[in-house]
């Protein structure tokens, strides 16, 4: 672990945003190469990202935004953070990229504005195609005056394109993530039987209204400020991400551990107290890469797919439930993702009811 020096510290208040940032990102630069170089976690499809890049995205997104930079100043322990993760998962940060966002939030108990890393819907989608057996992710929204229908039993579902609906907020129905998988072997697309997942307009809004970035950009707004969250710049990209996370969470599409580790990360988007030291994990061992990005160990497989079932329909919590995820992947067979998946979306659909308000 490794502390911020207070020489860095000090030199907040005779610095230009984008110098700080850069002396953050050079105090940290082996733990930052380690971390682009991590050979466990895979690499951007267009190949490994380079020092320079992913520092350039930095510069950028504090020099456009100046409640970034401010927050970077109050708190450089939580930037250096979210820089740390943001190299983990090898995405460039900044909105201008939809990859990795940095998000200035008011820490109301400690009085400081600090820093959340945030993950865009092209970050998920990065991250989920880097795993071999994934060949293609999507999510789509559906507007009103626009034809669409979806049959679970068959898994047959159309959806008609009008190119005259208005693709606004004001317009949206719905929506849908799809994703084909390769066979078990890697190498051929099941493309007749992809992995869906449909949501109406209701579940999407009150996802989005129960972010903890949504009710900052709100709070923000009410006092006359720009709310700089992706929900209120990006919010069809927020509600596509909100699809391809439900899809990706589903149990039936599989996943390396970088894409757990940051959805992981992205659930919880928990502020660290600047009040506390201001450390940093070093990504040079598995074990660190683990527990920087929020990843346990695994427990025990199960054994048959009639354990996995008996299992998920005795969870008594969602959390309690989506910790099953991973211990039911070496069932390859579709037959049995199949029956695995629909197991998983009915007890997720009895718990979200019981945990729903009155």
């Amino acid at each position: 672990m490794t502390e911020i020096p207070q020489s860095l510290v000090e030199l907040a208040n005779e610095s230009k945003p984008t110098s700080y940032a850069e002396g953050l990102v050079r105090h940290f630069e082996q733990d930052v190469l380690n971390a682009l170089n991590y050979d466990q976690i895979s690499n951007p499809r267009g190949g490994p990202m380079t020092m320079q890049s992913f520092m350039a995205s930095v510069k950028l997104d504090v020099s456009t935004n100046e409640r970034l930079a401010k927050a970077m100043f109050a708190s450089p322990g939580s930037f250096a953070k979210a820089i740390m993760l943001a190299a983990q998962c090898k995405l460039l940060v900044g909105g201008s990229y939809d990859l990795f966002y940095l998000i200035p939030r008011w820490n109301k108990k400690l009085g400081v504005e600090e820093i959340t890393p945030l993950i865009g819907y092209k970050g998920l989608c990065e991250l989920a195609q880097r795993h071999p057996r994934v060949h293609k992710v999507e999510a789509h929204l559906v507007f009103k005056g626009e034809h669409f229908s979806y049959n679970p039993g068959s898994g047959k579902m159309d959806h008609s394109v009008d190119l005259a609906a208005e693709r606004t907020e004001e317009g949206l129905v719905g929506g849908y993530a799809r994703v084909v998988i390769t066979d078990p072997a890697g190498v051929a697309p099941v493309l007749d039987d992809p992995v869906i997942h449909v949501m109406g307009r209701d579940q999407l809004v009150k996802v989005k209204e129960s972010a903890d970035s949504y009710k900052q950009g709100e709070r923000n707004k009410a006092k006359g400020w720009t709310a700089h969250d992706p929900w209120h710049q990006h919010p069809l990209a927020m509600y596509r991400k909100t699809l391809l996370r439900a899809v990706l969470n589903g149990g039936s599409v599989p996943r390396d551990m970088g894409l757990g580790g940051a959805i992981s990360q992205d659930d919880a988007a928990q502020i660290t107290p600047a009040a506390e030291a201001p450390k940093l994990p070093t990504a040079t061992t598995q074990d660190h890469m683990r527990q920087a990005l929020g990843i346990d160990e695994q427990p025990e497989p199960f054994g048959t797919v009639s354990d996995a079932v008996e299992a998920m329909e005795g969870a008594v919590t969602q959390d309690e439930l989506r910790e099953m995820r991973g211990r039911w992947d070496h069932f390859t067979e579709a037959h049995e993702a199949k029956e695995l998946a629909h197991a998983f979306d009915e007890r997720m659909f009895v718990l979200e009811e019981h945990a729903a308000p009155d």
